[in-house]
């Protein structure tokens, strides 16, 4: 997996910062698993989870979902530092090393490609020892929204 990560990037406009990080703050999702936004530039996010008991499986062991859903935002937060709005349309999850309750995960994610529609993304994730616990890669699909807001794709 290529690591040119966007980390050297221009930072966002404050005010899209903020208003990224609003919506974060508002997912009920991300909020209950207790993902935090570390830094947003252009092109780049950075998470961090502390891994707690509602994160293990039935054999004790941290839930796959779990480093699935943190790749997941973290990709997906570096496509929104550009200010689109975009929806996952492919996910893959290499799992790495093995986390355990109480490890603090953190997760780079930026952006390899970005075409017209399709952007795709890569991640990291890492354990507070700097250990390589997953890493990812994510197609997303830009959503057209109208001047006045919108979705256009409608649901039926």
């Amino acid at each position: 997996m290529q690591l040119n990560k966007g980390t050297g990037g221009k930072i966002s406009s404050s005010a899209k910062v903020e208003e990224i990080f609003r919506q974060y703050r508002m997912s009920p999702f991300a909020e209950w698993v207790g993902i935090k936004i570390d830094r947003l530039a252009e092109s780049y996010c950075r998470l961090s989870l502390l891994l707690d008991d509602k994160c293990k499986n039935y054999t004790e062991g941290i839930h796959g979902g779990v480093l699935a859903t943190i790749a997941d935002t973290c990709m997906g937060g570096a496509v929104r530092s550009l200010g689109l709005q975009a929806v996952t349309a492919e996910l893959t999850v290499n799992y790495l090393g093995k986390p355990s309750v109480g490890d603090e995960l953190t997760a780079e994610g930026w952006i390899v490609h970005r075409g017209s529609t399709i952007i795709l993304t890569e991640c990291i994730i890492k354990s507070g020892n700097d250990k390589n616990i997953c890493s990812g890669r994510g197609i997303f699909v830009s959503r057209m929204l109208p001047a006045g807001g919108r979705d256009i794709i409608s649901s039926k």
